[in-house]
C-alpha cells in the first residue's frame, strides 16, 4: 500500500511538472505578462508593427531603452514631428 501511495504521488508531481513546463514554454518568458501589459499601456510595443512580438529574448540597446523612456514621459508625438535638421541639430550637441 505504501508503495502505491509513493507512486500515485509521483506521478502527481511528474503531472504537475510537466504542465507547469508546458504553461511557460506557452508563455515564452517569465515577464511575457508583464510585457503584455506594457504594450497595452502603449509604452512597449516588441518589434512588429502588424502585431505584438516582445523579443524578449535580446538584450536592451539605446534605441529600445529611448524608446521606451520617451513614450513612459508621453514625449512621442513631439519625437516623431522632429525633423531631420532639428533631429541633427539636437544630435550635433553630444555627438
Amino acid at each position: 500500500m505504501k508503495i502505491l501511495r509513493n507512486a500515485t504521488i509521483i506521478f502527481i508531481a511528474a503531472i504537475t511538472l510537466v504542465i507547469t513546463g508546458n504553461a511557460m514554454a506557452a508563455e515564452g518568458f517569465v515577464y511575457m505578462h508583464e510585457a503584455r501589459l506594457l504594450n497595452q499601456l502603449g509604452l512597449y510595443d516588441g518589434i512588429s508593427v502588424q502585431s505584438f512580438e516582445s523579443d524578449l529574448g535580446t538584450a536592451v540597446n539605446r534605441e529600445t531603452g529611448i524608446t521606451l523612456l520617451v513614450k513612459m514621459f508621453g514625449k512621442k508625438n513631439e519625437v516623431v514631428a522632429l525633423t531631420d535638421a532639428d533631429m541633427n541639430k539636437i544630435l550635433s550637441k553630444t555627438i
